[in-house]
């Protein structure tokens, strides 16, 4: 998952308020690019990833 974070972290927008959260089509571009096809496997990923992005964002605005 960590890696799935690090390659998605630079598909974030970037706006003139700092980044933005990972968009779920980076994510499910990833699922296709690495097979990951099961359901199940793509919502574990996708919540796991968002709760991890919720921090990073977090962690960048309370620096900002």
């Amino acid at each position: 998952m960590l890696e799935a974070f690090n390659i998605l972290s630079a598909s974030r927008p970037v706006t003139m308020s700092g980044p933005g959260p990972i968009p779920l089509s980076e994510v499910y571009a990833y699922c296709q690019m690495f097979g990951i096809d099961d359901p199940d496997e793509r919502h574990d990923l996708v919540m796991l990833l968002q709760a991890a992005d919720a921090e990073y964002l977090a962690q960048v605005r309370a620096k900002g």
